[in-house]
């Protein structure tokens, strides 16, 4: 690493002092980066939401949307691992149930067009929630 003094270096502890200095100028910078990447995130997915675009590739960047997929129990733990069985769910149901697996298999129903059963529709909530991901191409 090769941070530049302002005087002549005196030794490692001057070479510390203006490596933290630095450092510390680097935080700041990322900070009001992170920031107005918080502030156009969603002006980006509005846009993105208005035009139906998925993604776009730009500047050796893609940038699209992830679906993030969320379930929530409406009623207690127990009587949803009652409503998975009554459904004949009960690989999805230990002792209590498994929340990734069933969000997951939750997902799959949706994507596939399939009805939810009753019991469960009357069981839990769903919600989607999308972000915005830049990556290199």
């Amino acid at each position: 690493m090769n941070i530049q003094l302002d005087e002549p270096t005196r030794g490692p502890v001057d070479e510390l002092i203006a490596a933290t200095e630095h450092k510390r100028q680097l935080k700041e910078e990322l900070a009001a980066v992170n920031k107005f990447i918080r502030d156009v995130t969603p002006v980006v997915l509005e846009k993105f939401q208005a035009e139906g675009t998925q993604s776009l590739n730009r500047d050796g960047n893609t940038v699209y949307l992830k679906r993030n997929f969320f379930v929530k129990p409406r009623i207690s733990k127990p009587d949803l691992v009652e409503a998975l069985q009554e459904c004949g769910y009960e690989d999805m149901v230990y002792p209590t149930y498994d929340a990734r697996r069933l969000a997951s298999f939750i997902k799959e129903l949706d994507e596939s067009g399939e009805e939810m059963p009753r019991e469960l529709l009357e069981a839990i909530d769903t919600t989607e929630e999308y972000t915005v991901i830049c990556r290199k191409s």
